[in-house]
């Protein structure tokens, strides 16, 4: 049985995954379509861009602004956002809540997939699926070893 105060979050331990890595590995073409999937969409100070506990339907980048993102813990962790920074990938593959919130410090501009999209894209991509495969598991990889190196030190 899983000891639930022991759940960790693995995107605080492995770092952010960032829309250049996504783009970095697809062929032109590929790169091209999914850049044609991508919305715009503005968030002004204050602004919450997505919530804990509510499931994505959709992928967030934060293209320009600043933005904090926040464990919903009892021992709640905050971080800057990164610009180019994509949120929600796991949480949506997954169909699980996000873990964290992210709230605009600023006026902020994002890039959004929504989950209609980025789902026929990946079914009828398989080079692209293959190469998100590849980042997300080289995410938890490196969560995991981090989290490794967390126990060690306790």
């Amino acid at each position: 049985m899983v000891n639930r105060t022991n759940i960790v979050q693995l995107s605080w331990f492995a770092g952010p995954i960032l829309v250049e890595r996504l783009w970095s590995g697809l062929n032109p073409a590929n790169e091209e379509q999914l850049r044609s999937i991508m919305r715009n969409r503005h968030y002004d100070k204050g602004q919450v861009i997505f919530s804990s506990d509510v499931t994505p339907g959709e992928i967030v980048v934060l293209e320009s602004g600043n933005a904090e993102l926040a464990t919903s813990k009892l021992d709640r962790h905050v971080r800057p956002a990164v610009t180019g920074e994509a949120f929600g990938i796991t949480e949506l593959l997954a169909g699980a809540p996000y873990s964290d919130s992210l709230k605009a410090l600023s006026d902020c501009e994002t890039a959004i997939i929504s989950s209609i999209d980025l789902i026929w894209y990946l079914r009828h991509q398989p080079e692209a699926c293959y190469h998100f495969l590849e980042i997300l598991a080289e995410n938890l990889h490196q969560a995991m070893q981090a989290l490794g190196d967390k126990d060690q030190n306790l």
